[in-house]
């Protein structure tokens, strides 16, 4: 069964890769030295990592969802992975929206105690945001129920002993 931090981790790398699926004149030309600052903030920021974790549970899913697959074929397709195919689809956003200097200045950044406070705390506060946002939709969807049913759109489920119904005054 899919939750929704799992569903929302598999999208991150789906929606960088769509970016970087933009034409190629639509992407500016890189250094070398521009790549090698690019990475370094990779880096600093742990978003390199992230990528491999999200591949990780990607294939953890993948290989639940396909018990017919065996295990070798998995081993074997992660093999054939390189962070670095994705690094190199990744560099051109980032020096799209920065320049070489603002990229030095994120560096510098989370070199500092703030900075590397912000990579570590960062994972955390998205968990507890996202169980928090989670459980506000459940709200907002039982005080929607709530109200059609106070409207007459929908019958209780108790009284048609399924779920929600449409009733004849809502149609």
């Amino acid at each position: 069964m899919w939750n929704k931090a799992a569903g929302i981790a598999l999208l991150l790398p789906i929606l960088t890769l769509q970016a970087g699926l933009l034409r190629a004149e639509e992407m500016p030309v890189v250094s070398e030295v521009q790549k090698e600052n690019i990475k370094r903030l990779m880096a600093v920021t742990g978003a390199g990592n992230l990528s491999m974790q999200v591949m990780d549970m990607m294939m953890k899913s993948l290989r639940t969802n396909t018990p017919q697959v065996p295990g070798p074929f998995w081993d074997e397709f992660m093999r054939d992975i390189h962070e670095e195919e994705l690094l190199d689809k990744v560099i051109p956003i980032y020096a799209k929206y920065y320049t070489d200097d603002e990229i030095k200045e994120l560096i510098a950044f989370y070199e500092t105690p703030l900075g590397r406070k912000i990579v570590s705390v960062t994972p955390m506060i998205m968990r507890e945001s996202m169980i928090s946002g989670q459980e506000w939709g459940q709200q907002l969807g039982k005080k929607a129920i709530d109200r059609l049913r106070e409207k007459g759109y929908i019958k209780p489920a108790a009284e048609t002993g399924t779920a929600p119904q449409k009733t004849e005054a809502a149609q």
